[in-house]
């Protein structure tokens, strides 16, 4: 009932405005005041708009931190894993398996040796040490056992197998075949027969084994790469290079007597020799100079500085630390750089063979194998 009342004294009130409104102005303008909501919708609209930006800005924001959240919480996870977490990984990276850890065990503080197990063959199990922060694992090792062992050959016999542990308990193994200063044309049988087992072993076979022939105390490894990267051909004749450079060291009388001088000079062939120009040692310099043996290119010579500023007439234009840019020479201007040499166009690769010497500065080299020395005169 009071409700009633109270809409009837409002349309009353209404009604005496309308009449009032018409004695002041004419007019009821009660229309004009009832468009007054049009305006407060239009502000309404206006701070619905700048609301709903300020709730876009909000969330855009929250995606943000919680972005900013989930790297920090991967980097977080990644820069601190366990230990075993880390071991796993390092055995992954380096030998392409996925493995886990059955045994742990404390050697020492911050040493601890780990027993894995690769996933997929079980029966492959191999350890680790973790110290500080470096690993030894001896996976390569007992792959090489796995292998050699299930190996069925006649040649087997041809080699003397050492198994051992280092001190931490890591498997040491190594499979040789000896030599001795009268086996050099029986070198090409032998590394047939260890080409026998590295064929075996197929894509399994690692370059790490310790699979060599055994010259005193000297190791001759056939293999310094892949199978599939080394000829064998090629394997037999370094081979046969390697024993002879040690042979020469070792028992050089005795290889004189059993071989001849074109035999020797054809496989000998020290691996460096200390460069003396014009009667000076320049292997006492800081660079000490030398010059390498390469297959390809025989003895090669590295343009050092040191090298270079002691031919008379030279003048070097630019350098680096240890190696000349620019220099002339004889009225000519040569450049160093990667490239092939080209004496013609005045252009110098870093390296040069001997011939090269010869041409550039009319040097005459002698190659003292004995002393392992290049004796470089340059007038």
């Amino acid at each position: 009932m009071a409700d009633k009342q109270e809409w009837e004294e409002l349309e009353k009130w209404y009604r005496d405005k309308q009449e009032k409104n018409k004695e002041r102005y004419g007019f009821d303008n009660s229309i004009l005041e009832e468009k007054k909501p049009i305006k407060e919708n239009i502000k309404t609209t206006v701070y619905s708009v700048v609301k709903m930006k300020s709730i876009v800005w909000i969330i855009l924001v929250a995606l943000c931190f919680v972005f900013m959240a989930f790297i920090l919480s991967r980097l977080y996870f990644t820069t601190y894993k366990t230990e075993e977490q880390r071991v796993i990984e390092t055995a992954k990276s380096l030998y392409q398996v996925d493995c886990s850890i059955i045994q742990k065990e404390s050697l020492a503080e911050e040493k601890n040796k780990y027993t894995l197990q690769v996933n997929k063959h079980p029966d492959i199990i191999f350890k680790c040490v973790k110290t500080g922060g470096g690993y030894a694992f001896d996976y390569v090792a007992r792959k090489h056992r796995q292998y050699f062992e299930k190996w069925q050959s006649d040649k087997k016999k041809e080699f003397v197998v050492e198994e051992g542990t280092t001190t931490d308990g890591l498997l040491d193994y190594r499979t040789y075949i000896p030599i001795t200063v009268q086996d050099f044309y029986d070198i090409e049988n032998k590394i047939r027969d260890i080409g026998e087992f590295v064929k075996e072993a197929g894509e399994n076979y690692s370059p790490f084994w310790n699979v060599y022939l055994a010259y005193e105390n000297s190791r001759i490894y056939p293999y310094t790469g892949m199978p599939s990267q080394v000829n064998l051909e090629e394997a037999i004749e370094e081979s046969k290079r390697t024993f002879m450079n040690w042979a020469m060291k070792q028992e050089p009388e005795k290889v004189r007597v059993l071989y001849s001088t074109e035999i020797i000079n054809a496989y000998w062939q020290p691996t460096t020799l200390k460069v003396v120009l014009n009667g000076k040692n320049l292997f006492d310099s800081s660079a000490a100079v030398q010059m390498y043996y390469a297959k390809e290119k025989g003895y090669t010579l590295q343009l050092y500085t040191d090298f270079v500023k002691e031919i008379e007439g030279v003048e070097i234009l630019s350098r680096t630390e240890i190696m000349p840019i620019e220099f002339t020479y004889e009225g000519n201007t040569y450049k160093i750089t990667n490239q092939n040499t080209d004496l013609e166009k005045h252009r110098l690769n870093y390296v040069l063979t001997m011939e090269e010497l010869k041409q550039l500065f009319h040097a005459e080299i002698k190659l003292d194998k004995e002393k392992e020395e290049a004796l470089i005169t340059i007038q």
